[in-house]
């Protein structure tokens, strides 16, 4: 058996496919953004949170990661409805994206991702490119 690799998409795909996704729907991996707090002093990479996010048909499916291995936790996956989204939005910044996301009754949540350049993960690039269709369509909704 070959050692399980942090961006084997089958590897992925298959967990989805477990709990009812599609399979075939996009995926990037996120990591959550710290707190200003932990920002600010520099502790961000011990409270790093790594997900999965898939771009499924009627909303983002986050699955998230083991901290130290590259295992998914299919008991901590979330599905954020389209109809929750109140804003999305993919921000370019300095070697990375950050995507934010607002939805009712919840905090603002902040993900930062890696650029469509990433030649460690080979589906990144599409996976950017169908979450800025869903954001388009996300936001072609909230107007």
């Amino acid at each position: 058996m070959s050692k399980l690799q942090w961006n084997d998409e089958n590897y992925i795909n298959q967990i989805k496919k477990e709990a009812g996704y599609s399979s075939d729907s996009k995926n990037l991996t996120v990591m959550k953004k710290g707190n200003f707090l932990q920002r600010r002093l520099g502790l961000s990479a011990l409270f790093l949170s790594m997900y999965n996010l898939s771009i499924e048909k009627n909303g983002l499916l986050l699955i998230k990661r083991s901290k130290y291995s590259p295992q998914l936790q299919p008991s901590k996956m979330v599905f954020i409805e389209k109809s929750q989204i109140i804003k999305i939005n993919l921000n370019k910044k300095i070697g990375a994206l950050e995507l934010l996301l607002v939805m009712e009754d919840s905090p603002k949540i902040e993900f930062r991702l890696n650029d469509k350049n990433n030649k460690f993960i080979p589906w990144q690039e599409l996976g950017i490119s169908e979450l800025e269709k869903f954001i388009a369509n996300c936001n072609s909704h909230l107007i």
